[in-house]
Protein backbone atom coordinates (compact mmCIF):
# COMPACT_ATOMS: atom_id res chain seq x y z
CA UNK A 1 0.00 0.00 0.00
CA UNK A 2 3.08 2.23 0.28
CA UNK A 3 1.73 4.05 3.34
CA UNK A 4 4.29 6.19 5.17
CA UNK A 5 5.52 4.81 8.49
CA UNK A 6 4.40 6.91 11.47
CA UNK A 7 5.40 4.93 14.54
CA UNK A 8 5.18 1.48 16.14
CA UNK A 9 3.33 -0.03 19.07
CA UNK A 10 3.34 -3.20 21.12
CA UNK A 11 0.20 -5.32 20.73
CA UNK A 12 -1.14 -8.58 22.14
CA UNK A 13 -2.21 -10.90 19.31
CA UNK A 14 -5.17 -13.29 19.34
CA UNK A 15 -2.89 -16.20 20.31
CA UNK A 16 -1.67 -14.25 23.36
CA UNK A 17 1.79 -13.40 22.03
CA UNK A 18 3.18 -9.87 22.00
CA UNK A 19 4.29 -8.27 18.75
CA UNK A 20 5.68 -4.92 17.66
CA UNK A 21 3.39 -3.51 14.95
CA UNK A 22 4.07 -0.62 12.59
CA UNK A 23 1.58 2.25 12.56
CA UNK A 24 0.86 4.01 9.28
CA UNK A 25 -1.64 6.74 8.42
CA UNK A 26 -4.06 6.50 5.51
CA UNK A 27 -6.59 8.94 4.11
CA UNK A 28 -10.01 7.37 3.59
CA UNK A 29 -13.49 8.54 2.62
CA UNK A 30 -15.89 7.40 5.38
CA UNK A 31 -19.59 8.20 5.10
CA UNK A 32 -18.75 10.94 2.59
CA UNK A 33 -16.13 12.57 4.84
CA UNK A 34 -12.37 12.46 4.27
CA UNK A 35 -10.55 11.19 7.39
CA UNK A 36 -6.96 10.38 8.29
CA UNK A 37 -6.88 7.11 10.23
CA UNK A 38 -4.15 4.94 11.78
CA UNK A 39 -3.48 1.58 10.13
CA UNK A 40 -1.60 -1.24 11.90
CA UNK A 41 0.65 -3.44 9.80
CA UNK A 42 0.63 -7.04 11.05
CA UNK A 43 2.57 -9.28 8.72
CA UNK A 44 1.95 -8.49 5.07
CA UNK A 45 -1.66 -7.24 5.47
CA UNK A 46 -2.41 -3.81 6.98
CA UNK A 47 -5.35 -3.80 9.42
CA UNK A 48 -7.89 -1.02 9.62
CA UNK A 49 -9.58 -1.30 13.02
CA UNK A 50 -13.25 -1.44 13.79
CA UNK A 51 -13.16 1.63 16.07
CA UNK A 52 -14.16 3.75 13.07
CA UNK A 53 -17.51 1.93 13.04
CA UNK A 54 -18.60 3.48 16.37
CA UNK A 55 -22.13 4.75 15.82
CA UNK A 56 -22.88 2.17 13.12
CA UNK A 57 -24.69 -1.19 13.05
CA UNK A 58 -22.77 -4.03 11.36
CA UNK A 59 -24.44 -7.23 10.16
CA UNK A 60 -22.49 -10.03 8.43
CA UNK A 61 -23.58 -13.36 6.96
CA UNK A 62 -20.43 -15.49 7.22
CA UNK A 63 -20.79 -17.55 4.05
CA UNK A 64 -19.68 -17.31 0.43
CA UNK A 65 -21.28 -14.21 -1.14
CA UNK A 66 -22.87 -13.43 2.25
CA UNK A 67 -24.49 -10.08 2.96
CA UNK A 68 -22.48 -7.35 4.72
CA UNK A 69 -24.61 -4.46 5.94
CA UNK A 70 -23.27 -1.32 7.65
CA UNK A 71 -25.82 1.29 8.70
CA UNK A 72 -25.37 4.56 10.57
CA UNK A 73 -27.28 4.57 13.88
Amino acid sequence: MNLPLYSSTSARLADGTEALLAIHFATIIWDGIEKIVPVLAAGYKPLLGTSMMAGYHLEIDFQDNGLVLLEKL
